[in-house]
């Protein structure tokens, strides 16, 4: 299977921010995760892991 590259434009509202103005890390981390689900919804029956989940074991920011 070939490398695929998914991508989402996601608006950034004041709601997103923190106190000194950027994206609160735990926002970002949903985004991962939001962004994460739905690439792997679009990959799964393409491999033979379909029935498989994923879970997210680490991240740095």
């Amino acid at each position: 299977m070939s490398h695929l590259i998914h991508s989402k434009e996601i608006p950034v509202s004041d709601e997103h921010l923190d106190q000194i103005h950027h994206v609160n890390n735990v926002q970002y981390v949903h985004w991962v995760e939001e962004i994460a689900v739905e690439h792997w919804e679009l990959l799964k029956n393409k491999t033979k892991f379909a029935k498989d989940y994923w879970v997210l074991v680490d991240h740095h920011i």
